[in-house]
């Protein structure tokens, strides 16, 4: 029972971690790797360390200097994936209990149910759903698609989660076009603009939402929210121009959302202005490869 529950545990976290990283199949290899160290360092910490006392302070102590080995490791880009697995990996086979269990048998049962499970993930990653730098990319795309079509249309919120979303994906996409494989700055270019789309439209609508309590802007919400749908700079700028005008003579208290939405038109207007170009690839299905 042990054994099976020390092989699904690093098989979940190996498929838990394999996507939050550029290649699932490297961290495999990497967790392959750092296996033989992992379960020699928890033998050796297990059955020759601990076997006098179950003391704690003992038990930091023995743990210590394999833990700070795994961490130097992560240091060097090249070879983070086998320091930080190799802790892992050295944690789920020692099992630290109280009473500690002496059992050679059923460590080394552990050891070769956690290899047989590393070699399923491994072929795992290269046979059953190897995702190709390509495809990473075409899916950044389609997912900035899908959220330029909602914040334009009012259904995406506003929200420093939608802010974080976007930059995530331009990193996933840099991740994946890396200098050699297939990079291309103008869709990099064009992501970024369309992000900043995405984000100046969302806290329009956010806005004027805030505003649908004064009756002069919420008898021109629709207006303005086709304004934001129609795609044109100048009608944009125009309904900023239109705001301001509104807001002139009113109580301080009452600018700040009014301001707000002008601001958030005029910066999708100028987003449109200067990227229109490429931002018009992103609002239909034929994206120009």
């Amino acid at each position: 029972m042990a054994s099976s529950v020390a092989a699904l545990t690093i098989t979940a976290l190996l498929c838990a971690l394999s996507t939050t990283v550029p290649s699932p199949s490297k961290l495999a290899i990497g967790a392959m790797v750092a296996f033989p160290i992992a379960a020699a360092s928890a033998g050796f910490v297990q059955f020759y360390v601990l076997t006098e006392s179950q003391d704690f302070v003992l038990l930091a102590i023995a743990m210590a200097p394999i833990l700070i080995f795994g961490c130097l490791l992560s240091v060097r880009p090249q070879i983070a994936g086998i320091g930080f697995i190799m802790n892992i990996e050295f944690l789920v086979l020692l099992a630290p209990s109280n009473p500690q269990v002496y059992n050679p048998q059923i460590f080394f049962s552990e050891c070769i149910f956690v290899a047989f499970a590393l070699c399923l993930v491994f072929l795992a990653t290269r046979l059953v759903w190897p995702v190709s730098d390509l495809d990473k990319q075409h899916a950044v795309v389609r997912a900035t698609k899908r959220t330029l079509a909602a914040s334009v249309s009012g259904d995406e919120d506003s929200s420093p989660a939608l802010g974080f979303a976007l930059a995530g994906r331009v990193a996933d996409y840099i991740g994946s076009a890396a200098p050699g494989r297939g990079s291309r700055p103008h869709l990099l270019r064009a992501l970024l603009a369309t992000n900043d789309l995405s984000l100046a439209a969302a806290s329009a609508h956010l806005h004027l939402e805030q505003t649908s309590d004064d009756p002069a802007i919420r008898s021109r919400i629709g207006v303005l929210q086709r304004v934001l749908r129609s795609g044109s700079s100048r009608r944009l700028y125009a309904a900023a121009r239109s705001i301001l005008r509104h807001a002139r003579g009113r109580q301080a208290e009452s600018h700040e959302p009014l301001i707000a939405v002008a601001a958030d038109l005029w910066a999708a207007g100028l987003v449109l202005e200067g990227e229109r170009r490429l931002i018009r690839h992103f609002c239909d299905d034929n994206f120009a490869r």
